[in-house]
């Protein structure tokens, strides 16, 4: 669970992961995930703290700082553009395989 800026924005990240192996991008590592995390944390992109578990050990919980919020906004438009720019350029390909049949 994901929430907007200025809400409380905290994610346990194991749904996450399992959410994205179920959507096709595989197996995330936390050798992968917890590096990531750590220079997010260091750049002021994230921030975490350290959640008491119930049944057993505690663990660390991340969420985006206001920052955070803002890069992601940027990277998200500049993904747009990306795709976008793929998109016309696929679609250029299909009319040059027409033109060619």
């Amino acid at each position: 669970m994901v929430n907007a800026p200025g809400a409380a924005a905290t994610v346990c990240l194991s749904p996450v992961v399992r959410q994205s192996a179920a959507r096709g991008f595989g197996t995330v590592r936390g050798g992968a995930l917890y590096p990531v995390l750590g220079r997010l944390e260091n750049d002021g992109l994230v921030g975490a703290r350290w959640q008491a578990g119930e049944a057993g050990p505690g663990r660390k919980v991340h969420r985006l700082t206001d920052a955070g919020w803002a890069r992601l906004r940027e990277e998200r438009e500049g993904w747009e553009h990306f795709s976008s720019s793929v998109d016309r350029l696929l679609a250029r390909v299909d009319d040059v395989g027409r033109e060619r049949t």
